[in-house]
């Protein structure tokens, strides 16, 4: 099971963004370097677990339950149990942010 194409689009352009930022110079490149850096391991999680359960979403929102859709169990588990790494993953990166002065 793979996350929604438009995601999978979405995630490659802000590493790609993150990583234009991170070549430029003083701040804005530190700080870009920076919450590449702190948002790594969360990006990871949510490529490999958290993502792929919503392309069950278009079936889904029609009615449509099928036998097959329980294979999206054991990743829905693992979002459940990796939930707050997540959520310290975008409170750290908005500390960070904040600490520097940068206003999100």
């Amino acid at each position: 099971m793979k996350a929604p194409p438009s995601l999978r689009r979405e995630h490659e352009e802000l590493h790609a963004d993150l990583a234009r930022a991170g070549q430029m110079p003083g701040l804005l490149g530190q700080t870009a370097r920076e919450v590449a850096r702190i948002m790594h391991p969360h990006f990871l999680r949510e490529d490999e677990y958290a993502m792929p359960p919503l392309s069950l979403l278009p079936r889904l929102s029609h009615g449509q339950v099928t036998p097959d859709m329980a294979e999206v169990l054991p990743l829905l588990a693992r979002v459940k149990a990796g939930m707050p790494a997540m959520n310290q993953g975008h409170a750290a990166t908005d500390d960070w942010v904040c600490g520097v002065g940068l206003e999100r």
